[in-house]
C-alpha cells in the first residue's frame, strides 16, 4: 500500500509541474491538481472513504512547506518525482517477482484488456490498495463477500490460457484452466476436466526447464492451495501436512514458529512443495536424499475425481517409492505429509581452494564433512568450496538478512548485464569476467540455522539461466567424479580455442546419500554425485557443449539427467534414461497401475509419454 501511495504522490507531483489556467483550491493551477480532482470524481462512486483518504494525503502533501508541488520548481520538479515514481514501480515489480505473484492463470485475457487493467493499477494503485487495506480490516463486509465470490468464479474456470515456464523453454495454450482455492475446488476442477474429456497437468511455481508441465488440454494451478498444519505432538517424529501450493518460504516460516525445519531442501524459496516432491529435487549432504524421500503420505485426487490417501500403510512401500518421484502421474496432489526435524544450526565455511588440491582430497573431504559443495567458474584455477557441519555454536551476526538479500539482488543483476548482454557483444571477455567474479566472492565461516544454509542465495528468480544436471553413483575412490570434472575442463577449453564460451556461469558438484524413489539416480546404496552446469542466455555453442557434456556424464552406469532441468535437446537421451533405469522402469509402471489412480493416463503429457511409454518413439 505504501509503495503505491508514494508512486501516486510522485505521479501527481510530476504532473503538477505543468501549469494550467484552472485553479483547484489548495492544489493550485496545474495539471496535477486537475488530475487529482478527476480521479476523486471517478473513484467517489467506488468508495467514498478510500477517495477521502487518498485526497486528504494528496492535499496534505501539496500544502507542506517543503513540498515540490506545483510549477516553478525547475528541472528537479520533473526529474525527482519521475525517479521516485520509477523506483516505486520497480519496487512493486520486484516484490511480485520475489513472492512469485505472476498470476499466469489470468493470461487468457485479451491483450488490450490486460494492458488496460495494468495501466489502471499503476495509475490508481493508491486507491486500489487503500481500499484493499480497509477491506482486510473488516470494512464493507458485503463488498468483501462479493469480491471473494467474483474471484472464486474467475479462478474456477479459464479458457485458452497461455502458460510458459520460468526458463521460457516450455509453453502451452490450455483449453481449460482452474486455480482452486480449496481441496473441494480442486476435486471439482479434476471432475470438470474429465467431463470435457481433457488430459490434466498441474502447475506449481513453474521454476523448471523441461516440458513436464505443458498440456494443451487442462492445466490446474495449485498456488492458492497454501494451508499448513504442523503436528509436533510426537517430539521425536514431528510431521507437517502442507497443501500443494505451499512455497518453501511459507513452509519454513511456519515450521520455525514450532522450532522445526526441513532436514534438507532445494535452494529456491519460491518453489512449491508439490513440485519439488514430484521431480526428484535434492539439496546437498551425504546424509540427505531427495525431497520425495521426506514424504510420508500424499492426499491426491485421482482421475475419477475422488480424494485418496497414498501412504505405505494404504498402498505399500513399492507404490510409495514410485509416487515419491511420480512426475504428477499418481493423481493431482492436494496435500503432502512430510517428515520434519527440530531446528538446528550448522557451520557453513566458504573457502577458495586449488582445483587440483580439491580433487586430490575429495574422498576425505566428503567423508569428513556433513556436506561438501563445489563451484567452478570456468577459466579459474581455484574452486569455491562450501562445507557444512552440524554445530551447537551460537548463530553469528553474519547470518541472512536484508543486506545479504540486497547483495544477492545486485549480484544477479550484474550477472544479467555482463553475461546475458556484454558477453554476447564481446564473447572473448567471458574468461576475464569469470575470474573477476571468483575474486569478488566472500570467503568466510558463518553459523546459521539450517534453512538459511539451504536457501543461501536469493533473487535467482530474476535471472532465468540455462541449467543441465546429471546424477550418478560415485565410485568409492571418486574416480568417476574426477573424470566428469576433467571432461568439463577439457570441453570448455576446447570450445574456448574455437572462440566459443557457452559455459559462462558455473559447474556445480553436490553429493547426497541414497534414495528409495525408483526414478532417481540416487536410488539404492552409495553416495550420489550430481554435476550441474549453468549458463546465462543462449550463447553460441550452448546446445552442442551441454549435449557433449551430458552424454559424457551419462556414460557412468546408472547416470540420469535431472527430470525438471534441461535434457530434451541432448541426442539419444531417452534410450540412455531407460537403460539407466533398468528394471525400475517396469517396476514404476507396475506401481502406477496397481492403485488404479489413472487407468486411462489422464495425467500424462507428451514428454512423459516419450520418457516412459515404450510404444512412443524416443
Amino acid at each position: 500500500m505504501w509503495t503505491n501511495a508514494i508512486a501516486w504522490l510522485a505521479l501527481t507531483t510530476f504532473l503538477s509541474q505543468i501549469p494550467l489556467p484552472l485553479n483547484v483550491p489548495l492544489l493550485g493551477a496545474n495539471v496535477g491538481a486537475v488530475f487529482v480532482l478527476l480521479s476523486v470524481a471517478y473513484w467517489i462512486f467506488a468508495d467514498a472513504l478510500t477517495t477521502l483518504l487518498v485526497a486528504l494525503v494528496t492535499t496534505t502533501w501539496a500544502v507542506l512547506p517543503l513540498s515540490p508541488w506545483g510549477p516553478d520548481h525547475g528541472v528537479a520538479g520533473f526529474v525527482v518525482p519521475l525517479v521516485v515514481f520509477t523506483a516505486a514501480g520497480l519496487t512493486a515489480r520486484y516484490a511480485h517477482v520475489y513472492h512469485h505473484e505472476h498470476a499466469s492463470f489470468l493470461n487468457g485475457a485479451h491483450p488490450f484488456d490486460a494492458a488496460l487493467d495494468t495501466t489502471h493499477a499503476v495509475v490508481w494503485g493508491a486507491f486500489h490498495f487503500t481500499l484493499e487495506g480497509l477491506l482486510r480490516e473488516g470494512y464493507r463486509r458485503k463488498l468483501v463477500a462479493e469480491l471473494d465470490e467474483h474471484e472464486r468464479r474467475t479462478l474456477r474456470t479459464g479458457e485458452q490460457v497461455r502458460w510458459i515456464n520460468w526458463a521460457r523453454l516450455a509453453s502451452c495454450r490450455a483449453r481449460f484452466v482452474s486455480t482452486p482455492q480449496s481441496i473441494e475446488d480442486l476435486v471439482w476442477a479434476v471432475r470438470e476436466a474429465r467431463s470435457r474429456g481433457l488430459h490434466v497437468r498441474v502447475v506449481a511455481s513453474g521454476f523448471s526447464w523441461s516440458s513436464l508441465v505443458p498440456s494443451d488440454d487442462a492445466l490446474i494451478f495449485c498456488e492458492r492451495l497454501n494451508r499448513i498444519t504442523v503436528d509436533a505432538s510426537d517430539g521425536a517424529h514431528p510431521t507437517v501436512w502442507v497443501e500443494a501450493g505451499v512455497t518453501n518460504r511459507e513452509l519454513n516460516r511456519e515450521l520455525a514458529r514450532h522450532g522445526l525445519c526441513m532436514p534438507w531442501n532445494v535452494v529456491l524459496e519460491t518453489v512449491r512443495v508439490a513440485g519439488i516432491a514430484s521431480t526428484g529435487t535434492h539439496g546437498t549432504g551425504k546424509l540427505t536424499s531427495t525431497v520425495g524421500d521426506l514424504v510420508l503420505a500424499f492426499e491426491v485426487v485421482d482421475a475419477a475425481g475422488e480424494l485418496r490417501v497414498l501412504s505405505e500403510e494404504t498402498v505399500g512401500a513399492e507404490i510409495m517409492n514410485a509416487a515419491r518421484l511420480g512426475l504428477g502421474l499418481f493423481g493431482v496432489i492436494a496435500r503432502i505429509k512430510l517428515r520434519v526435524v527440530p531446528m538446528y544450526r550448522v557451520r557453513q565455511t566458504d573457502q577458495r581452494i586449488a582445483a587440483t588440491e580439491m580433487l586430490e582430497r575429495l574422498p576425505s573431504l566428503v567423508e569428513t564433512h556433513d556436506s561438501v559443495e563445489l563451484y567452478w567458474f570456468p577459466f579459474n584455477r581455484d574452486v569455491w568450496m562450501r562445507t557444512i557441519d552440524r554445530t551447537d555454536a551460537p548463530r553469528t551476526s553474519a547470518s541472512h538478512g536484508f543486506w545479504l538479500r540486497t547483495l544477492n539482488f545486485l549480484q544477479n543483476a550484474a550477472a544479467i548485464v555482463f553475461f546475458d548482454f556484454v558477453t554476447k557483444l564481446v564473447p572473448a571477455i567471458t574468461p576475464a569476467l569469470l575470474r573477476v567474479g571468483m575474486f569478488m566472492l566472500p570467503f568466510r565461516t558463518r553459523v546459521l540455522d539450517l534453512p538459511e544454509s539451504h536457501h543461501y542465495h536469493h533473487w535467482i528468480e530474476i535471472m532465468p539461466a540455462g541449467c543441465l544436471e546429471v546424477g550418478f553413483k560415485a565410485d568409492a575412490d571418486f574416480a568417476n567424479v574426477r573424470r566428469a570434472w576433467a571432461t568439463t575442463e577439457r570441453v570448455v577449453d576446447a570450445y574456448a580455442k574455437r572462440g566459443l564460451y557457452p559455459l559462462n556461469i558455473s559447474l556445480n558438484v553436490r553429493f547426497i546419500g541414497s534414495s528409495r524413489t525408483l526414478l532417481t539416480p540416487a536410488y539404492g546404496a552409495g553416495m550420489t554425485c550430481y554435476v550441474e552446469i549453468m549458463w546465462m542466455g543462449r550463447p553460441k555453442g550452448w546446445a552442442e557443449l551441454s549435449s557433449e557434456l551430458c552424454r559424457a556424464w551419462l556414460e557412468v552406469p546408472g547416470a540420469m539427467p535431472h527430470w525438471s532441468k534441461e535434457f530434451e535437446h541432448v541426442p539419444g537421451v531417452v534410450p540412455i534414461i531407460r537403460a539407466s533405469l533398468g528394471d525400475r522402469h517396469a517396476r514404476f509402471l507396475a506401481a502406477l497401475a496397481k492403485p488404479g489412480v489413472d487407468p486411462d493416463r489422464t495425467f500424462w503429457n507428451p514428454l512423459v509419454h516419450r520418457l516412459l511409454d515404450e510404444t512412443t518413439p524416443t
